[in-house]
Parts: C-alpha cells; sequence; structure tokens
C-alpha cells in the first residue's frame, strides 16, 4: 500500500485543512437543522472560513462529500493496515465493510448531502468525490493483476472505478430504503461485481 500521510505542499494542506473544518461545521450544523435550510453562508460563518474559500475548497454545498469521502478513504486505509488482508480478494470485502460501517453511521443530514450530491450533473466534481477511495481500489486491483485471483480483461483504474460503481450504487439504493440493512446490500452488492471479476469463483 501507499503511503497514507504523504508529504503535501502548504497550498495542498490548507486546502485539506479548510475542508476539514468546513465539514466539521456542516456536520455540527446537520445536528440542529435540516441539509436543505443550512446555506454556504451558514457553513462557512460557523467554520470561520470565508466564501471564496469554501468554493474553491469545494464547487457546491454538497461538494462536502469530497472531504466526507477522503475521510472515508483514511479508514479504509487504517482498517488494511491492522487486518493486514492474505489477499487482494479479502483486501476488497474489507473496503466493502468499512463502507457500510461508515454510511450505517452516517446522520440523516449526511444522507440528504450524498443524495444531492449524486444528482449533481457537473462531471469534473463526481469524479473528484472519491479520488482517494479510488487510489486505494487501484492498488488492491493491481495487487489482485498480481495475485491473478482479478481478471485482466480491463485497466486496473477502470477496474477499481467499477468497484467503486458498485460500493456507491449500493449505498444509494439504501439511502431510498433505510429500513434494509447496509451491510447485506454493500455485502450483496460486491459479491456480485466479484463473481465475474474474481478468476476463481469458491
Amino acid at each position: 500500500m501507499a503511503n497514507p500521510n504523504p508529504i503535501v505542499d502548504g497550498r495542498t494542506k490548507r486546502r485539506i485543512d479548510n475542508g476539514q473544518r468546513l465539514l466539521d461545521a456542516a456536520i455540527e450544523l446537520l445536528e440542529h437543522k435540516p441539509y436543505h435550510e443550512i446555506s454556504v453562508e451558514d457553513i462557512c460563518e460557523a467554520a470561520g472560513v470565508g466564501r471564496a474559500t469554501f468554493f474553491r475548497t469545494f464547487k457546491t454545498k454538497s461538494g462536502l462529500m469530497v472531504e466526507y469521502n477522503r475521510r472515508l478513504a483514511d479508514k479504509v486505509r487504517h482498517q488494511l493496515e491492522v487486518i493486514e488482508p492474505a489477499d487482494s480478494i479479502q483486501a476488497l470485502r474489507i473496503v466493502g465493510s468499512v463502507f457500510a460501517d461508515y454510511y450505517a453511521s452516517t446522520s440523516p443530514g449526511m444522507v440528504n448531502m450524498a443524495m444531492d450530491h449524486m444528482l449533481n450533473r457537473d462531471e469534473t466534481l463526481r469524479k473528484e468525490t472519491a479520488v482517494e477511495l479510488l487510489e486505494v481500489l487501484d492498488e488492491i486491483v493491481k495487487k489482485g493483476f498480481e495475485e491473478e485471483s482479478i481478471r485482466r480483461d480491463l485497466p486496473s483504474k477502470l477496474t477499481a472505478y467499477l468497484v467503486l460503481t458498485h460500493l456507491g450504487a449500493a449505498a444509494n439504493y439504501w439511502f431510498h430504503h433505510q429500513e434494509r440493512d447496509v451491510h447485506r446490500i454493500i455485502k450483496d452488492a460486491l459479491g456480485n461485481w466479484l463473481y465475474g471479476a474474481a478468476t476463481s469463483r469458491d
């Protein structure tokens, strides 16, 4: 795995710090008000960050999902380091488990933010949403290629994107059907992908 704490320049560090402060402020506000009643100005005031800085960091209010998913990627990396999976298939199942745990603990306000973000038509913003998580998945897929446990039919980045798409689609389904078990939904969605992509189906 790549270094989970790479050295970053000052500008990038400030951007990350601002993103963290803004998301923390939004999460705090969502404890008291519905998502649609919270404005960018409210978030900036609570975070002590200027409006211009907000839009340099996130293009829209729902763009805060970029920082939310960066934290998810950090949790995934940490869990992979703790468990040290035996192979790439186990690693992908760990990713799915962390993904499910993370969204299961998501507040209703954050769920609304995620749903709003999924409706955003800005393709650039959508691609930025889970860059770090996609990097983790790409590392796992490449290892799977080396182990010959994952089929090489497609480039590693596209294969990783397909994994992420399955996970995201499962989460989106759960957002609309929260009476269902998110862990089961995500496990089954990942299993569905693995059935077609894994070299062994045992």
